[in-house]
């Protein structure tokens, strides 16, 4: 397949030599891939790209100790899967103006349709392993594309040809997805026809599982109330055991979706954000320790913020008044 994404990475790093680069050795290993180290200062990429008739695959593992923005070229509308299966922080794809297309989280996974233009990508501080592959939407054929009801805007516009970027919802990269890969790019055989039948029926199998994991996380919660019932319920026992420290991020890994997916059902059926129920149940608590003769900084330890200033800020933020100004206008 004609690569058709090219990440510049040559606008940033210098290529090096494997002994200059850090880590020479890929913790994700593409047998038969081109590899090439990167660095400059303190940064550092492997890059892997693997060109196969039925698809083209990639793999940068990022280790950066500042943000960096690397443009991007996209030469070929293609339809793209960008898995980050480690990370320490999102990465963002913005377009050529800036403006922040979507993110990918770490162990979570998006489809992408990108017309071809100039675009970039946004690295953040930290390590990052992100997997990927392109291909030739036209699989999705004679309605073939019917399963896949979560891909049918991004399919969409790629069969018309749109001049704008699409994306799909993310979805979540489990151990099973993570062998799946671990397993296609350890048979990876360059120059061997057999291997080209391998190659397109392990991607297909990963477009599968992807549609799998959809239906897992979003499809199956066939009774959303129920969904953020519990999730309502989980956040205010969370806040009066564990206050600050209670996040919305580890209730859903704990409900098994993502965060995306509650926030949007809490707007649709609240007419709320999450995160503003959240801190509104906070500062109810906040309130609750006010009332009694604790100082300051006893309620600040009890409500799990780092000291009292950062107490003052989070309850001025969301009050207008301060923790003491509140107390003096409480009869």
């Amino acid at each position: 397949m004609q690569k058709s994404l090219h990440i510049k990475l040559s606008d940033y790093f210098e290529a090096t030599g494997a002994s200059d680069a850090g880590n020479a050795t890929p913790s994700l290993l593409m047998k038969g891939a081109e590899l090439t180290h990167w660095r400059k200062g303190c940064n550092t990429i492997i890059e892997q790209e693997f060109n196969g008739k039925y698809g083209y695959l990639y793999s940068y593992e990022i280790n950066t100790v500042e943000e960096i923005q690397i443009p991007v070229h996209v030469a070929k509308n293609d339809l793209h899967v960008l898995y980050l299966m480690e990370g320490s922080s999102p990465l963002t794809v913005y377009t050529s103006a800036g403006a922040r297309l979507c993110t990918i989280t770490p162990k979570r996974a998006r489809y992408l349709y990108l017309p071809s233009g100039n675009y970039k990508i946004g690295l953040p501080v930290g390590y990052a392993l992100l997997f990927g592959f392109y291909f030739d939407g036209s699989i999705f054929r004679m309605g073939s594309e019917r399963p896949f009801r979560f891909l049918h805007k991004v399919i969409s516009d790629y069969i018309k040809k749109s001049l704008s970027p699409t994306y799909s919802i993310d979805f979540h990269v489990g151990a099973e997805t993570i062998a799946h890969i671990k397993y296609l790019c350890s048979q990876l055989r360059k120059g061997d026809f057999n291997n080209e039948s391998f190659i397109f029926n392990e991607l297909s199998r990963l477009v599968i599982l992807s549609r799998q994991k959809v239906f897992t996380e979003y499809e199956r919660t066939s009774d959303p109330e129920l969904l953020l019932k519990i999730c309502r319920k989980r956040l205010q026992k969370g806040i009066t055991l564990s206050g600050n420290m209670t996040k919305i991020k580890d209730i859903a890994v704990e409900l098994r979706v993502s965060v995306e997916h509650l926030s949007r059902l809490h707007k649709k059926l609240y007419n709320e954000n999450l995160s503003d129920y959240r801190n509104h149940l906070l500062i109810a608590h906040i309130k609750d320790l006010l009332s009694s003769p604790y100082s300051l900084l006893e309620i600040s330890i009890q409500a799990r913020f780092h000291g009292p200033n950062e107490l003052t800020r989070f309850f001025k933020k969301h009050t207008g008044l301060t923790p003491l100004e509140y107390r003096l206008r409480k009869p």
